[in-house]
């Protein structure tokens, strides 16, 4: 196909236009990608926060001990 120079390219219509319902589908799978992710990212932190817990822990701990010894 030759296109001249006056005429706009419309070689993306050749690949076609997705339908209402073809975009709402793709919109919604990407949605459940994000929210896939979201879950994976708050799974990840409640471990995060899990350890930093148990971190605390055991520095309280210490520093109790530490305190109890320096009376």
């Amino acid at each position: 196909m030759t296109h001249s120079p006056h005429l706009p390219d419309d070689s993306f219509l050749e690949l076609g236009v997705p339908t209402e319902l073809e975009s709402y589908q793709h919109q919604c799978l990407m949605l459940v990608d994000e929210l896939h992710d979201a879950w994976s990212d708050i799974r990840r932190l409640k471990a995060d926060a899990r350890t930093l817990i148990a971190m605390n822990d055991v520095l309280k701990a210490e520093l109790k001990a530490l305190k109890g010894g320096a009376h």
